[in-house]
């Protein structure tokens, strides 16, 4: 593409940056609803092996709130496009909550409940997941973008070499006005300073 030039690169680009968006788009779907999937196939059996066993409800309250702030960060994260730092430090924080949901979704019993807490990881995973792929794509894009190194080590190679004749056409002037100091200087005295 770029041996075909300008012209070729601004048309194809913008397609080229809507078809990874959309790709991006579908496979997240399809991970999204085999998650669901493997969820659905894993309650069935959880529910045959634990029927007795539930969760307080302060506790669920809890970890809802937890859920609720964590897709708070990770919504503002997107919106703000910026804090990356921030982010990362929330990640651990946001595995921790989705590893506690999966465990509360196999103890709670009630179905209403149980199915607005695992939309909600879901939720969560799928932002988490887009966030981590938006940031990657950006870094790409910020490489394609961005010109190689050479131009500016050849630039910076340029800019030394003419320091450095520029220090040599300045010690050449002193070394003429040394020389011209030098004959200025009565001749017996240059012979005192040699002996």
């Amino acid at each position: 593409m770029n041996s075909r030039g300008v012209s070729c690169c601004e048309l194809v680009e913008p397609k080229l940056a809507e078809l990874n968006r959309n790709f991006e788009k579908v496979s997240q779907h399809i991970r999204s609803a085999k998650m669901l999937f493997s969820q659905e196939a894993h309650k069935t059996v959880v529910k045959q092996e634990s029927h007795g066993t539930s969760v307080a409800s302060t506790d669920l309250d809890r970890f809802e709130c937890e859920l609720q702030d964590m897709l708070n960060i990770v919504e503002k994260h997107v919106e703000s496009k910026d804090d990356d730092e921030k982010l990362d430090e929330k990640r651990a924080q946001i595995e921790e909550i989705l590893q506690k949901g999966e465990k509360l979704l196999q103890q709670f019993t009630e179905d209403s409940r149980r199915e607005k807490i695992r939309l909600q990881l879901l939720l969560l995973q799928t932002r988490q997941s887009s966030v981590k792929e938006l940031r990657s794509l950006q870094k790409r894009q910020i490489m394609e973008h961005s010109p190689p190194f050479s131009p500016y080590k050849i630039e910076q190679d340029s800019h030394l070499h003419w320091l450095s004749e520029t220090a040599g056409s300045d010690s050449g002037l002193q070394d003429v006005e040394d020389d011209r100091k030098l004959q200025a200087t009565p001749r017996g005295f240059v012979v005192l300073i040699l002996q």
